[in-house]
């Protein structure tokens, strides 16, 4: 048996009851929604305008005629890199995104977003802005090649249905 540590919450509904006693009642649900749809709106366009662009190099490269002639390892390729893209694009911002949600409401340590980065940078210069990019990037790539060649896979097998 492994060691047990104290639990903070019971289960998704103690998280509710506790997040809304502890961090301002309902909009403590909501903590960091805007830097979150910020990050999301950077980072998916950044990655599916890679990921076209890389598919498009491929179709001009192998002198196909459109991207529906490409074989599963350059699509592969294409959604891996685009997903190293993602996180090439947002890390510093999910940094910054997650330290907000994370901060006390009562003593909050960051007045702003702006104000966050300031500090981070402050301690410990741009390397606060990369810790834990490695593992994040390195597990983007396979996990983006699976899901674009699905998303292919699926479309290609429903424009044929439908034809």
């Amino acid at each position: 048996m492994g060691v047990q540590g104290s639990l903070q919450y019971r289960g998704p509904m103690d998280v509710v009851k506790q997040v809304m006693k502890g961090e301002g009642g309902m909009l403590g649900m909501y903590k960091g929604l805007l830097p979150t749809m910020v990050r999301e709106l950077v980072g998916c366009s950044a990655m599916f305008a890679a990921y076209e662009a890389i598919k498009l190099g491929a179709v001009k490269q192998q002198g196909l005629r459109n991207a529906s002639e490409l074989g599963k390892a350059p699509l592969m390729l294409a959604g891996g890199a685009a997903g190293g893209v993602y996180w090439l694009s947002v890390y510093p911002a999910d940094i910054v995104k997650s330290k907000l949600q994370t901060d006390s409401f009562r003593k909050p340590a960051f007045k702003s977003g702006l104000d966050c980065a300031r500090q981070l940078y402050a301690a410990d210069g741009l390397a606060a802005f990369f810790k834990g990019f490695s593992p994040a990037f390195c597990r983007s790539i396979p996990a983006n090649a699976v899901a674009f060649l699905v998303y292919e896979e699926i479309r290609q097998a429903m424009t044929k249905e439908s034809s």
